[in-house]
């Protein structure tokens, strides 16, 4: 919503370093007035308005989403990685070895024909592809018209009589200096990933897992993961280690502004994804302060503190849980009501089934197959996805749980978990995602109940060590009344 009501003006005058954006706004005005009225739609959707850029537009507009205002965006972008992709593929279609200045973009392939042994060569153009982020400067196609109006050096009058006004061109020296413009170091464009779209979406505070679901997943095969040591996480939270254990019903959190930590983490994330990466024992900190890019992170003075802590890029997606939980404790009970339906007596049966309370590994787990959750596990993958995928209310409530909270690249459980084979068959399958909320409040009320039965357990077994006289049974007083009597002998007519 902010993004809608903030205009570019408002954006510029609030940063620090006013005069950089405003130069690079009249650039980014100037490009979208000179290209806008040339679109005239986007996918399947028609243009009918082609609204000018200034100060006075907000600043969704210049903000990559599929969606509203931002679609104009997308359009030109569209439009113009157009113009580049559709030209180098006209270049490819020049039959190779036919044009010398061409000569760059030939690799030499060696084929074998059947029934030789000898290979011959053939000659291919290749041109290499890139998402737009990674391209350089040389590698966008760029019309300089005066540039361009120097290749008419490459020519000369004709001295002949007579023909004083023809002009002679040098056209292999013209041929050359247009290919080194327009196609040397040039390259094709792709999109990113399996969208659309030739840029990241961008990412609203808080809404990272929606925008881009396997961001996790995508971390730890650029870095491998470790769980945060134990010591550490009791640094972090301030809380021993006893204490660490699954809390949904704790407002407190170990940090006065968990939201905004997470929302730096978030940035952090991003910008790993879209880099080569980093050495996993690498201090967070070292890695934020070697970008330029990642400075403004340092501005948040609880992020910064966490960063003079001895977290590791191995610790990144731990950490990115740990401050999350906190976070879904806050806002979790915030979930629209459309996601609250409630369980059925046999629903919540199910669940018992496959959850245990006792056990502190994540699962009960025999020969590579999950005999039971623990009830902690169960819950905190319930909380994962209400809070990743419900906060925008988009998630379509009929649809089954299991096909989200199971499906391992959203790393909902923990690996040991989610590496099993049969993860999905021991989620219950009748629950939908518009139970997801009352099925982790039923799960997290049994927890709360098992806790508060273990505790007096343990209270009762305290105060039979301390006071065994207090349990002892009194010794049964014998009836004066009966003394000195000898009992009946018992007879077969008796029991008659």
């Amino acid at each position: 919503k902010d993004a809608e009501k903030m205009t570019f003006d408002e954006f510029i005058d609030r940063e620090a370093d006013t005069a950089d954006l405003n130069k690079m706004f009249k650039d980014f005005e100037k490009s979208w007035n000179n290209v806008i009225d040339k679109v005239d739609r986007y996918q399947c959707h028609e243009l009918n308005e082609k609204p000018g850029m200034s100060r006075n537009m907000p600043i969704i507009m210049g903000l990559i989403e599929e969606r509203d205002s931002s679609i104009y965006l997308c359009a030109v972008l569209e439009y113009l990685i157009g113009l580049q992709n559709n030209f180098l593929r006209d270049v490819m279609t020049i039959p190779p070895g036919s044009c010398k200045a061409l000569r760059f973009l030939e690799q030499t392939s060696f084929d074998t024909e059947e029934g030789t042994s000898a290979p011959t060569s053939t000659n291919q153009y290749s041109i290499r592809s890139l998402i737009l982020n990674q391209a350089h400067f040389d590698n966008i196609i760029k019309y300089d018209q005066e540039e361009f109006s120097g290749i008419l050096r490459f020519s000369q009058r004709n001295l002949g009589v007579g023909r004083g006004l023809d002009v002679i061109y040098d056209l292999q020296k013209i041929e050359v200096e247009l290919a080194r413009q327009l196609v040397f170091e040039k390259v094709y464009i792709d999109t990113v990933g399996e969208t659309s779209l030739y840029m990241q979406p961008f990412s609203y505070h808080m809404e990272l897992i929606q925008v881009s679901t396997r961001i996790l997943g995508d971390i730890q095969n650029l870095i491998a993961q470790e769980p945060i040591p134990t010591e550490l996480a009791e640094l972090l939270t301030g809380s021993p280690a006893n204490m660490l254990s699954f809390q949904p019903n704790s407002m407190d959190t170990s940090f006065d502004n968990p939201s905004e930590i997470l929302s730096s983490l978030e940035i952090l994330l991003c910008f790993i994804k879209r880099t080569p990466g980093g050495n996993g024992e690498s201090f967070i900190k070292e890695y934020v302060n070697q970008w330029a890019t990642l400075s403004g992170l340092n501005e948040n003075h609880e992020f910064r503190s966490l960063l003079n802590k001895p977290l590791r890029l191995k610790h990144l997606i731990s950490l990115y849980e740990l401050i999350e939980g906190q976070v879904a404790n806050l806002t979790i009970e915030y979930t629209h009501d459309k996601y609250k339906e409630e369980l059925t007596p046999k629903q919540r049966g199910e669940i018992d089934n496959v959850i245990e309370f006792e056990i502190k590994q994540p699962a009960t787990i025999v020969d590579g197959k999950i005999m039971k959750f623990s009830a902690e596990a169960f819950a905190t993958a319930l909380r994962r996805f209400i809070y990743r995928f419900l906060q925008g209310e988009k998630q379509k409530e009929t649809d089954p749980l299991n096909i989200y909270v199971c499906e391992p690249s959203l790393h909902f459980w923990p690996p040991i978990i989610s590496e099993t084979e049969n993860l999905d068959e021991l989620f219950p399958e009748s629950l939908l995602v518009n139970q997801a909320f009352e099925a982790y409040k039923y799960v997290t009320d049994q927890i709360e109940y098992h806790k508060q039965m273990a505790s007096l357990r343990e209270q009762q077994i305290q105060n039979k060590l301390n006071n065994p006289e207090a349990t002892r049974l009194p010794p049964t007083i014998p009836d004066s009344s009966r003394q000195g009597q000898r009992r009946r002998p018992r007879r077969y007519n008796d029991v008659l």
